[in-house]
């Protein structure tokens, strides 16, 4: 054989070891930072679940701890306007009526707070949720629920999102809610559920009231913060916060438009919709 080859063999065995370890080394590191991973993962799970616990500990202390001097509250306050209406006098009874007010308000907050708390950790079923109908059952009960008012509603046929039926509902029954309380000024009220004919996994709810100023869109999805008064249109600054999180969950997107006194548009995107 000559030296040349030799010399050849001798380079491509030197190479092929080299590339061996380095795949040895390569492998190593690898496994080493998919133990990391897992450890990682694991330690996030754990972290999750304690997380989820203490919300329940919370939600269950708010709950009780808050809503029982609240009710105490209610029931002396309910005792004195029946039995001491006299020693009370008009003023008297007018404060009582403003503490009762603000107790049953305070109640409200609690509610949402907990149901707020809760959109986090609640378990996801996932199926393919006629939003139309959900749409015509909501609209249903707010129509029934005050007969006085005349509201047209513009409902598209055919809509569906893949996601979890509750939280849909929950989504759409804030939204509706909103635009419903929204319109409650304005004489030929309209609220119109659809989505854009060029991308149907974009969806919006729009209306005609007092809508917003656009300088203050920012605040919509916060908790606690609100663009009107609550003497105007009453509320406890959580219900679109609750919507914003619901869609966040769906790996999803919530922005508005408005116009004041023209009314506003809320659109939401879910990127799962064509899957099933």
């Amino acid at each position: 054989m000559p030296k040349s080859t030799n010399t050849e063999l001798i380079e491509l065995r030197r190479i092929n070891q080299n590339l061996t370890k380095e795949l040895e080394e390569t492998h190593r590191n690898l496994m080493s930072l998919i133990m990391e991973l897992e450890y990682k993962l694991e330690e996030s799970v754990t972290q999750l679940k304690e997380a989820n616990k203490q919300l329940e500990l919370f939600s269950y202390s708010v709950s009780h701890d808050l809503r029982s001097p609240l009710r105490t509250i209610n029931g002396f306050s309910e005792i004195l306007l029946k039995n001491y209406k006299k020693e009370l006098g008009e003023k008297g009874q007018d404060y009582l009526y403003l503490i009762r007010d603000s107790t049953s308000h305070m109640e409200n907050i609690i509610a949402d707070l907990l149901s707020f708390a809760l959109l986090s950790y609640k378990e996801m079923n996932f199926e393919r949720v006629n939003i139309t109908a959900l749409a015509r059952e909501i609209a249903q009960g707010l129509t029934e629920l005050e007969q006085d008012r005349k509201v047209v509603f513009h409902i598209k046929e055919g809509m569906f999102i893949y996601g979890d039926k509750g939280l849909l509902r929950v989504m759409l029954q804030n939204l509706i809610d909103n635009a419903w309380k929204y319109t409650s000024k304005t004489k030929q009220a309209e609220i119109t559920l659809s989505n854009l004919e060029a991308d149907n996994t974009i969806f919006l709810i729009k209306d005609n009231g007092a809508g917003f100023d656009m300088a203050y869109a920012k605040k919509l999805f916060v908790t606690f913060q609100r663009l009107h008064s609550n003497v105007d249109f009453p509320g406890t600054g959580i219900g679109l916060a609750s919507v914003k999180r619901i869609v966040q969950r769906h790996r999803g997107k919530i922005w508005a438009e408005g116009i004041v006194n023209q009314g506003a548009t809320f659109y939401f995107y879910f990127p799962t919709t064509g899957l099933k």
